[in-house]
């Protein structure tokens, strides 16, 4: 990068200061450009604890750009990151992601960086990168209200939901009907690893699951999702139960 002043920061958590370094700067990309992605601060959510997360890149004090890994099962690593608009193509963001990409492949854990399409400036350094898109995802959204709204054909109160340690587990008469875990990042819940049995699907489990999922949640908690749009069948039910499409990020293997 050419300046002694320029330094990079990796660590596993981020103190008060520093996240509010992460949100002005995502304040800045915002006004630049109308992209929703919000950076992800909570390195407890990660499985792999030993790997650092976040990395910073510095001017003198100022952070001039951030990369984050979510790792949601230790099996591979999504990377979020953003560049303040004064400090692009510069390195910085390149710098940050060559690092990660080292200490990944020390863990043995695929690096996917996932990109906004909304971004034209990430468009133009996924070109300049040369990386392969390996599959596309939409981000969806619904108020944890309306979820607690929706009509089912069952009666809930025949369901119950327990917890075994990460997991929610939706049951009825001591079987299993489905799964999934809930993660909070401060104004929104997110919703990964939602399955119904393989046996008990298409007759409107899913769909019950959400409401007593919602049933959980502040109702204005706002309830965050990721599915691939090659997956159909999860695309129909969510969009059937509520939920909007906030944004579309494609998938990048380093």
């Amino acid at each position: 990068m050419g300046n002694n002043k320029v330094h990079i920061i990796e660590t596993a958590r981020l103190d008060k200061e520093t996240k509010n370094q992460v949100q002005r700067l995502w304040q800045d990309c915002r006004e630049k450009e109308p992209v929703t992605q919000e950076p992800f601060l909570d390195g407890e959510e990660n499985a792999a604890t030993g790997l650092p997360c976040f990395y910073l890149c510095y001017e003198g004090e100022r952070l001039t750009s951030f990369l984050s890994l979510f790792i949601p099962d230790g099996g591979y690593a999504e990377g979020y990151g953003f560049t303040g608009p004064q400090d692009r193509r510069k390195g910085y963001f390149s710098s940050l992601v060559r690092r990660a990409e080292v200490l990944t492949q020390e863990a043995d854990i695929p690096l996917y960086l996932v990109s906004d399409r909304q971004s034209r400036d990430a468009c133009a350094f996924i070109r300049r990168m040369g990386l392969e898109k390996v599959w596309e995802e939409r981000m969806m959204e619904i108020p944890a209200g309306e979820l607690y709204r929706l009509t089912v054909d069952y009666d809930p109160d025949a369901f119950h939901l327990s917890r075994e340690e990460d997991w929610w587990i939706m049951q009825n008469g001591g079987k299993e009907l489905g799964r999934c875990r809930l993660s909070d990042f401060q104004t929104a819940v997110y919703l990964y690893d939602f399955a119904i049995d393989e046996g008990q699907r298409r007759k409107g489990y899913g769909r019950l699951f959400l409401k007593l999922l919602g049933g959980l949640l502040d109702e204005e908690q706002v309830v965050l999702l990721q599915v691939g749009t090659y997956n159909a069948p999860a695309c129909r039910l969510y969009e059937g139960c509520g939920f909007t499409v906030r944004e579309s990020l494609s998938y990048y293997q380093l």
